[in-house]
């Protein structure tokens, strides 16, 4: 999977497929995709571990509300990483049964 971090070593964001522009590829654990926040993950020594210090981010405005447009894409980019988990095991469950028949 390919991330991006900050200054920080946070992480910023990710792409299952294609790239992103100054992004790492690493391996990530298998909650990544259904946990991911902004800066709720950090990389250190090329491995993405949980942030300790991650603090949700708080609004200066009690009354913020999310536009119908943004709670449409956060649902379709859950969606999204939802159905390339389901790809991911699925490609390793052929992978699995293709060296079994190779025995």
């Amino acid at each position: 999977m390919k991330i991006i971090i900050n200054s920080e070593s946070l992480i910023t964001g990710y792409t299952v497929n294609g790239d992103l522009e100054n992004s790492i590829d690493v391996p990530v654990p298998e909650e990544f995709l259904t946990n991911f926040k902004p800066g709720y993950y950090r990389l250190k020594d090329n491995v993405v571990l949980l942030n300790e210090n991650y603090t949700p981010p708080v609004f200066d405005n009690d009354n913020y509300h999310p536009t119908e447009m943004q709670q449409s894409i956060t649902a379709l980019a859950k969606s999204v990483g939802d159905l390339s988990a389901q790809v991911s095991n699925i490609k390793q469950i052929i992978t699995k049964q293709a060296k079994q028949g190779d025995e």
